[in-house]
């Protein structure tokens, strides 16, 4: 391990560099990470380059697909299972059956009728809404 004596007079840009630990007194340490500039008069650097900078992009752009992909399925996963809650916790109302029909127009503009008993509670309305194939599809 070999030390140096460094003296910086002056650091261009002035946003590159910022010092964290401020007693520079008594220790200080620092790494520099760059990457060199390509040599722009050799055309294999510059190719180089270019397929590196090409290919990361590339990565980058799978890789927010792949995510954009995930995102979409928990989605629908999580829209799925709130209708099949949303369903059994409609289902059962007594009220289905009756003397009192009932059209609902579904916001597709498809219509469904039911036959229900007077004083059915809404909850039988509900889930006679979820059960349509408006429903099934739209997964409200």
């Amino acid at each position: 391990e070999k030390f140096f004596q460094v003296q910086v007079l002056s650091v261009e840009p002035h946003g590159a560099v910022r010092i964290i630990d401020m007693d520079v007194q008594h220790h200080f340490e620092f790494k520099v990470e760059f990457e060199p500039a390509p040599d722009l008069e050799d055309e294999n650097a510059t190719k180089e380059y270019q397929d590196r900078v090409l290919n990361s992009i590339k990565l980058r752009r799978e890789r927010s697909a792949a995510g954009r992909q995930e995102i979409e399925q928990r989605r629908s996963e999580a829209r799925r299972k709130r209708y099949e809650d949303l369903l059994q916790k409609f289902r059962g109302g007594q009220g289905e059956g009756g003397q009192i029909e009932i059209a609902l127009r579904m916001p597709d503009g498809s219509q469904v009728k039911g036959k229900f008993v007077e004083g059915s509670p809404v909850s039988s309305l509900v889930a006679f809404a979820l059960e349509s194939s408006w429903a099934k599809m739209a997964l409200p």
